[in-house]
């Protein structure tokens, strides 16, 4: 069983089969509490939360809070990123927080981050098209909602855990709004039902912004992001 960073990480960059960085969409990120563990977390995919690229620095730390908790871990938390292959399996992409090493989820998040920005050839994963200043307010607020409708997305198996889930996320805007809104509760009740979580979070913002959805549709793909794709 390898013992370090070194020893994991190293043969990653040439073994993945895959180029990852072109569909960010389907990494997931595990955490375990010995490199075993994680194989086997990875195996039964469990522990498990989708990647995403636009999380702010609070919601990485709120995500690796809510992951320790359930990890159950009295010493450090080992945490992987894999690339899940459908039929194939899920394959490793990077692991940080082994024992006797630095690292946790934000440090895995700027790996990624920074090895999907290498890969695409972009240096930043906002990069904007000219475009008006409220078009690109409600455009970020979509991929707000969007990164709070993934985080919830394993957890919200069905209506009967809206409020718990909602009180584990008070502070995110979806329920913020649903408190108002009865479509957009029972929206995310019956996310599990939902394919396309662009077009969900769209809604809701329309929803927020009194707006129409093809408004918040138009708004959205004014966006030059590399990492569009990732976001559905």
């Amino acid at each position: 069983m390898p013992s370090s960073l070194a020893d994991i990480n190293a043969p990653l960059s040439n073994t993945v089969r895959r180029q990852w960085w072109q569909d960010p969409d389907l990494i997931v990120i595990i955490a375990a509490s010995s490199l075993e563990d994680l194989k086997n977390a990875a195996d039964w995919r469990m522990q498990t939360r989708p990647f995403a690229p636009g999380a702010s620095a609070e919601q990485i730390a709120a995500q690796q809070n809510e992951m320790v908790r359930e990890v159950w871990a009295g010493g450090p938390v080992v945490w992987g990123a894999y690339w899940s292959c459908g039929m194939d399996g899920m394959e490793c992409i990077w692991v940080v927080g082994i024992p006797g090493a630095e690292g946790g989820l934000p440090e895995l998040y700027a790996h990624l981050r920074a090895e999907i920005a290498s890969k695409t050839g972009t240096a930043e994963p906002q990069a904007w098209k000219k475009a008006e200043p409220a078009t690109i307010a409600r455009a970020k607020f979509v991929e707000k909602v969007l990164n709070e409708l993934k985080t919830i997305h394993p957890q919200m198996h069905n209506e009967s855990c809206f409020e718990q889930v909602a009180a584990n996320h008070s502070e995110f805007s979806i329920f913020k709004i649903a408190r108002t809104d009865g479509d957009v509760k029972r929206w995310i009740e019956n996310i599990q039902e939902r394919r396309d979580l662009v077009k969900l979070a769209q809604e809701i913002a329309a929803r927020h912004f009194k707006k129409s959805k093809d408004t918040l549709a138009t708004d959205w793909s004014h966006r030059n992001k590399p990492f569009k794709r990732a976001m559905k």
